[in-house]
């Protein structure tokens, strides 16, 4: 075996010191490697477990039950089994529908506030009674 410690000749000791620069460089990669590890070991979300949801029905059945409360529509039986793309289109529905029915309610709300608050007739009579009011007080 060869010892690193005294080069014999030029190209030992350029393969020495390349040999020394790739052990620094895969102990450096290697530490940084540790540290991002530790970093996100610290930023991961807890497990399951540390929340009040402990399954996975526990929480599909919270989401499908603030739709509900939401749309006031009940959900199908869905559960873990279910395949997820109607889980999302009923809950896509439901949100469009419910988002429908707001919108809709804001159109009836306009018709009503942008009608005329008295009948025509009813309106020129009052503006015809306000003239000969005002008539009435200028006079005096």
């Amino acid at each position: 075996m060869q010892s690193h410690a005294s080069p014999v000749s030029v190209e030992d000791g350029f393969e020495a010191a390349l040999h020394a620069a790739d052990c620094a460089i895969k102990t450096q990669n290697k530490r940084m490697r540790e540290s991002e590890h530790a970093q996100r070991s610290k930023l991961r979300k807890p497990t399951a477990d540390e929340f009040p949801f402990h399954s996975a029905t526990d929480v599909l059945n919270a989401a499908l039950q603030a739709v509900s409360a939401l749309t006031s529509e009940s959900s199908p039986a869905f559960d873990t089994k279910t395949d997820p793309r109607k889980v999302f289109k009923w809950v896509r529905d439901q949100v469009h529908q419910y988002g429908n029915r707001c919108r809709e309610e804001g159109r009836q709300s306009e018709r009503v506030e942008s009608q005329p608050k008295l009948a025509p007739e009813v309106a020129l009579k009052a503006l015809t009674l306000m003239g000969e009011l005002d008539t009435l007080l200028k006079q005096n």
